[in-house]
């Protein structure tokens, strides 16, 4: 019996058109099995003929592995020292549907904006988590750049990486262009954007939604820049689970689109906490926390049009006085419910759900609350008409020197002396 020999051979995909590098030649992983008298053996050997890429970069991989490897596949530098933009944007390029590209954990220089285009069903995934030794994206390219851009991506996810600045990043993670959705964005750090940390929309504001975000956090250090924007109308049912924004403009930017989010935590905006505007479906938020020293909720989208948002089982501290805690321009119905509302020293103009910061003919539902403010003035309407409907129920407040000023209270607030 003669040995029998099956070859199969796996090409490395050619760049799609107008992609930022071409394969002059090519580099094929071949897996070839033997048999003989003596038994039978398995083996793979990886065959590089010739690979020239005008990037200089290229990669040799099993083709049973589905995984690539940023060092060793395409000679990235984890050492931050060099230059690792062109070996990135080729890993984003070359990588097929439904494979993971790995990058291991180091330090690697961005100078270039990155994008991932036309992709279903991949993983870019760092090696531990992004807030214990993940990789590092070191971005030194224009000030208010974007670090990496999704193009008419879907089901694929982005993993434990941590962005951060030599120079001034813009935006962290955008989806821009044409429409993405599906997407996943997992232990995500971004530091100090100018900015957004996370943008859904963006600039031609086109996004397909449904995206994900788990564990993702943003620390802004007062760059200007906001924690996760949504801009578009396509952007519904997109998800936040955990995570948090500190000291940006603002921590959760919602122009079109719908939101749902627990456990998203807020330290320090310096102008808002949540800003919605021209939102198109409802908005749910649940079991977050937030320390403030401005609005906690600003709502300006068009008073005539309905939007129900929720805001469910959150401690939202107010640390000093701003004009309006949360203010409404839209018919509402805005929900408050099972909220811990502290505001130590505040003086009776630190409204929570009042004055002329309502729309006319808006609603109001406070449901279960408790209002630490002193003096209350939580509920009452002393500098403007407030919300036409104000429905408090099982509310809890605190002193009672200032009377309630309500249109409508169905089972009024109770108070209770400290």
């Amino acid at each position: 019996m003669t040995d029998e020999h099956l070859t199969s051979e796996y090409t490395v995909p050619q760049l799609e058109e107008g992609a930022h590098s071409s394969l002059s030649s090519h580099k094929s992983c071949t897996s070839a099995k033997t048999s003989s008298h003596g038994g039978a053996g398995v083996f793979s050997v990886c065959l590089i003929l010739v690979l020239t890429v005008s990037l200089g970069v290229g990669r040799c991989a099993a083709s049973e592995s589905n995984l690539l490897n940023l060092v060793t596949d395409f000679g990235a530098d984890p050492s931050g020292t060099k230059d690792s933009t062109k070996q990135l944007q080729a890993l984003f390029d070359q990588i097929p549907n439904g494979w993971q590209g790995y990058i291991p954990v180091g330090t690697y220089i961005v100078s270039g904006g990155l994008t991932i285009s036309g992709k279903t069903a991949i993983r870019i995934v760092g090696a531990a988590g992004g807030s214990f030794g993940s990789p590092v994206l070191s971005w030194t390219g224009a000030a208010g750049g974007t670090v990496i851009t999704l193009e008419g991506t879907s089901y694929s996810s982005l993993e434990h990486l941590f962005i951060l600045k030599s120079n001034s990043i813009g935006i962290c993670v955008d989806t821009d262009t044409s429409p993405s959705s599906h997407d996943r964005f997992e232990d995500i750090q971004c530091r100090a954007p100018s900015i957004a940390a996370f943008r859904f929309g963006g600039i031609s504001q086109q996004d397909g939604g449904h995206h994900v975000l788990i564990n993702d956090n943003v620390l802004c250090d007062d760059e200007g820049g906001d924690g996760f924007e949504f801009l578009d109308a396509g952007t519904v049912f997109n998800r936040i689970v955990a995570g948090s924004a500190g000291n940006c403009n603002r921590a959760l930017e919602i122009e079109a689109g719908s939101v749902s989010a627990i456990g998203l935590d807020f330290e320090y905006p310096t102008t808002t906490n949540i800003h919605v505007t021209n939102a198109n479906a409802p908005i749910a938020l649940y079991s977050g926390q937030t320390e403030s020293m401005v609005s906690l909720v600003t709502i300006d989208g068009p008073a005539n049009a309905p939007l129900p948002i929720l805001i469910k089982n959150w401690r939202l501290a107010i640390l000093s006085a701003p004009g309006f805690a949360v203010q409404n321009q839209t018919l509402g119905p805005l929900i408050l419910e099972n909220n811990l509302f502290e505001c130590d020293g505040c003086n009776p103009a630190s409204l929570i759900g009042t004055g002329t910061a309502f729309a006319s003919g808006s609603t109001l539902l406070s449901l279960g609350n408790e209002y630490t403010l002193d003096p209350l003035s939580s509920l009452n309407t002393p500098f403007g008409p407030g919300p036409e409907r104000v429905i408090s129920v099982g509310d809890v407040g605190v002193n009672d020197q200032i009377p309630l000023q309500l249109p409508t209270i169905i089972e009024g607030p109770y108070f209770k002396r400290r």
